[in-house]
């Protein structure tokens, strides 16, 4: 007779062991073509949320990431529904994601992030993937650039307009207006 409410808790427990989110760390991700941040984790039947921490270098904005799952020996370890998210804080802030692939998402340099990996083991032993992650660097500013050459322009249309009233200045006949006054 009692034997049905503790089997009903063990199965809760272990319920609630295989959805718990796991925290591991990638540390400061490698600024391509350097070789990519690679980890990757197995994870037991049900469905699961990992939580990776990393941060970007000073000298990188953006980073991409892919993850895959491993199917080993068929029906022994596979994920249906894996996908990837990115946050600011581990359940909080965040940035992008829904898909196994992430390119080029926009993150402050030096500040920590998240990245979220979700899916189910369906797997006879539960499932494992592949975690590939990488920063890129800063790109050259376009809007510097813009207005480097707007200030140059305008430098040049100032030198001609200078240019162009010191020759109107030097072309006026010697006694200029009042000597045309004075004939009148």
């Amino acid at each position: 007779m009692k034997l049905k409410p503790l089997l009903a808790s063990l199965a809760l427990a272990g319920a609630s062991l295989a959805s718990q989110a796991t925290t591991y760390s990638l540390g400061v991700l490698p600024i391509a073509p350097a070789k990519p941040a690679i980890a990757g984790a197995v994870v037991s039947p049900g469905s699961f949320s990992d939580w990776w921490s990393f941060s970007l270098p000073t000298s990188a904005s953006f980073a991409s990431f892919a993850t895959t799952s491993i199917t080993l020996g068929g029906t022994l370890f596979d994920i249906a529904g894996l996908s990837l998210g990115v946050y600011t804080a581990i359940g909080s802030g965040y940035v992008t994601g829904g898909s196994t692939h992430l390119s080029n998402v926009g993150l402050t340099a030096g500040q920590n992030y998240y990245l979220n990996v979700t899916g189910t083991a369906t797997g006879l032993f539960g499932g494992s993937y592949a975690l590939i992650a990488a920063a890129a660097p800063v790109p050259e500013p376009t809007p510097l650039v813009l207005l480097g050459l707007g200030l140059a322009v305008l430098g040049w249309a100032g030198r001609r307009k200078s240019e162009a009233a010191t020759g109107e200045a030097q072309d006026l006949p010697s006694g200029g207006m009042t000597a045309d006054l004075a004939m009148a």
